[in-house]
């Protein structure tokens, strides 16, 4: 193992060689790493420089569990420490975004391709942990879905939530999108994001910030949000948005999720997107009809995917736009009684879902998935929302990612499947307590797994089948003759021929 020393050298000339600051700035680099680890002088010798500080990292924190530098050697006071030596590499927030935009003046992509790829060398984007995931495709009857079985959730210590119960409570900052977050040193119950950097843009007249995710699901997953700590909305503004993200960055997909429980994202308090650089399965998805919306130079399409989508697509946004919102105006208010579609109860119900991205063509296209929250003493997590016998692989909301045929499922189900795996190869019975035991015992029978491989890898597909028929559940107009016919009194309510 390296000595402490030589692991903040190999920090300092890391730094400078992957540009995360300028050669000027290395003593004072140096400098802030001798003083975070009380250290008077510094490495004298030759080093290697990795090509992954993550090692280093995990090295120095160990020493610094060992020196009693950290307040409590637990998971959340590891990854603040790990986060604190990055930031004494990075540039300043100010220096980041002349770089990006000295660069974006080249090319967007040239801009994009830097801004990612210091993320990732500041560890700022989790590298690392996000490899711990477990992914795999499904052949699904629309296009292949991609499956991820997320491990990358911090674990909590027992002693860190006794200690943050005695805590003084703080809503600073407001929420995980807020622009306070930039150099946030992070504390128990809210992660450090000193290392987080952002890029200022705007979007229909406003200031909004441009940034990425560290535990990334996909290439270059982005999100941009709103400077306002305002609540996420849906109104013919989102698509303006939308398209003059497109505008600035045509190589990204953007997407958003809804403004409603039951069918939005994790974070309705906050306005903001998702996007990257990543063809996902429902962009994939072939038409299953073309209908008309009286405008020549805009071609609309039902897409053949579990959930009710419309593709508007034309080379000029500025057409797609009045028929984006008027479809979602229209939506906002239509009842189906016979499809259990109410857009008001005590509130409002009916949303959507927008996705824009360019094709391949070089057109614009603009998927809209109808959405509603809808709940009901039968089916109190939604009525189109996953249902009860699927709630042992994917309870929770399906939004924005979801919706594009990318499951995000619970780290749970790496040894609950490996469980699952076990008992169908020796053919015994689950644990009365299993979650898995309905949905085990109806394939258990029909056919057996030569070797234990092959019942891992069969459940993969079993698994995508229940990913398949969850879009399903959260369709509102079902892929059967009532749902085509629900769906065609929609898009003639809109003013469509069909």
């Amino acid at each position: 193992m390296r000595n402490i020393k030589e692991n903040i050298e190999i920090c300092t000339q890391f730094a400078v060689r992957h540009g995360l600051c300028a050669p000027a700035d290395a003593p004072l680099v140096r400098n802030r790493l001798l003083s975070l680890f009380r250290l008077d002088a510094p490495f004298e010798g030759d080093i290697d420089l990795p090509d992954s500080l993550v090692p280093v990292l995990e090295e120095m924190v160990d020493y610094a569990a060992e020196a009693s530098l950290l307040e409590m050697n637990t998971p959340t006071y590891r990854a603040m420490l790990d986060n604190t030596i990055c930031a004494c590499l990075l540039m300043m927030p100010s220096q980041t975004e002349e770089k990006f935009f000295s660069l974006y003046r080249q090319s967007p992509q040239k801009a994009t391709d830097w801004f990612y790829t210091l993320c990732r060398d500041v560890n700022y984007i989790r590298t690392f942990d996000v490899a711990k995931n477990i992914l795999f495709d499904y052949n699904s009857a629309y296009s292949k879905m991609e499956i991820t079985i997320n491990l990358t959730k911090p674990e909590k210590d027992p002693r860190e939530i006794e200690k943050q119960k005695i805590m003084p409570q703080t809503n600073y900052p407001k929420c995980m999108l807020c622009l306070e977050n930039v150099g946030y040193p992070g504390r128990l119950g809210y992660p450090s994001h000193e290392t987080l950097r952002v890029i200022p843009i705007t979007l229909d007249g406003e200031r909004w910030y441009f940034q990425y995710s560290p535990y990334v699901y996909y290439n270059e997953h982005c999100i941009v949000f709103c400077e306002k700590h305002t609540p996420m909305t849906m109104d013919r503004r989102k698509f303006v948005r939308l398209f003059e993200f497109l505008h600035l960055f045509p190589h990204y997909f953007i997407g958003s999720n809804t403004q409603l429980p039951v069918v939005g994202g994790s974070i309705l308090a906050h306005e903001h997107f998702q996007g990257g650089r990543h063809d996902m399965p429902m962009a994939l998805a072939k038409p299953k009809y073309t209908f008309s919306v009286g405008d020549p130079l805009v071609k609309a399409q039902v897409v053949d995917w579990p959930m009710t989508c419309l593709r508007l697509t034309g080379k000029d946004d500025q057409k797609i736009i009045p028929i984006a919102a008027r479809i979602l105006e229209t939506w906002q208010n239509y009842d189906d009684p016979a499809m259990t579609i109410y857009s008001h109860t005590d509130r409002e119900h009916n949303t959507i879902t927008p996705i824009v991205r360019i094709n391949g063509a070089g057109e614009y296209e603009c998927d809209i998935v109808l959405r509603n929250s809808l709940t009901t003493e039968e089916l109190p997590l939604g009525v189109f929302h996953p249902h009860p016998d699927k709630h042992n692989i994917k309870k929770e909301n399906i939004g924005l990612i979801e919706v594009m045929g990318m499951f995000i499922l619970p780290g749970r189900l790496k040894t609950e499947l490996e469980t699952v795996a076990q008992c169908w190869f020796h053919n015994s019975d689950l644990p009365d307590d299993s979650v898995h035991r309905a949905w085990y015992e109806s394939f258990r029978y029909a056919r057996r797994p030569k070797s234990l491989e092959e019942a891992k890898e069969e459940l993969k597909t079993l698994v995508g089948g229940v990913c398949e028929n969850v879009l399903r559940d959260a369709s509102v107009f079902k892929d059967d003759d009532a749902g085509q016919a629900g769906l065609k009194r929609f898009l003639r309510a809109c003013g469509f021929e069909v």
